[in-house]
């Protein structure tokens, strides 16, 4: 998403702060049409009961997702896609933004890092990054979209919760986020700790033994994710 980072963020005005997240945002959402669009009606991309999809037991699913992929000229595939896409993609970065603004911060620092969790540009007007929420309720909610900014569950029409559930079971990238966020936290923590046993100085107990647990959770599925923060 190219270039997130600013040497000191609060020195710049929210204008070009709202301008950074715009661009990631939009380019995120330009990414899904197209994806939608171009690759998806060739069998190039699995789309959930389109072209590729594994599970098509939802008939209705599958003709809302064939009418929006069907060949047609003039771009017309191109603007389906994005009436189908746009309203959940603009509806989720909103009920971001509200969860983010409810668990601490500023709303204009809420949506930026929202449109940024969405995008998974990284984008974010402080130097602090998600922590200026100054809460574990807006880091974990923050982490629960970028799982759903980086699998194709929040795109399959109509289904029930439970459904939803076996899906992301089920689902061969959500298992390789999970396998990944998984190798990655035991070793960045246990590197952690066991160099932590080298100090003399004394820790929290478990209060920063688990700080330290989900911090490193966060920080490996912002990354997994390409997010970034």
């Amino acid at each position: 998403t190219g270039a997130t980072l600013l040497p000191r963020p609060e020195a710049s005005s929210q204008a070009l702060h709202l301008w950074r997240a715009m661009l990631g945002w939009i380019g995120g959402l330009t990414t899904l049409v197209a994806a939608a669009a171009v690759l998806g009606p060739r069998g190039l991309l699995p789309l959930p009961d389109g072209p590729g999809a594994q599970d098509a037991d939802d008939a209705r699913a599958r003709d809302t997702v064939d009418r929006v992929l069907k060949l047609g000229p003039g771009g017309g595939r191109t603007w389906r896609a994005l009436g189908s896409i746009f309203p959940l993609y603009l509806g989720l970065t909103a009920l971001l933004t509200v969860l983010l603004a409810a668990a601490g911060g500023d709303t204009f620092t809420a949506l930026c890092h929202a449109m940024g969790v969405l995008s998974t540009s990284g984008i974010t007007p402080s130097s602090q990054g998600l922590a200026v929420h100054g809460n574990r309720l807006a880091e974990a909610a923050a982490v629960i979209f970028m799982v759903l900014a980086a699998s194709r569950l929040p795109w399959r029409p109509r289904q029930r919760l439970a459904r939803l559930r076996v899906l992301a079971v089920q689902d061969p990238e959500l298992r390789l986020l999970g396998l990944t966020v998984l190798i990655a936290t035991i070793w960045l923590f246990g590197r952690h700790w066991l160099g932590a046993l080298t100090l003399s100085e004394k820790s929290d107990g478990w209060g920063s033994l688990l700080a330290a647990l989900w911090g490193t959770v966060a920080t490996v599925t912002s990354f997994a994710t390409t997010t970034g923060y």
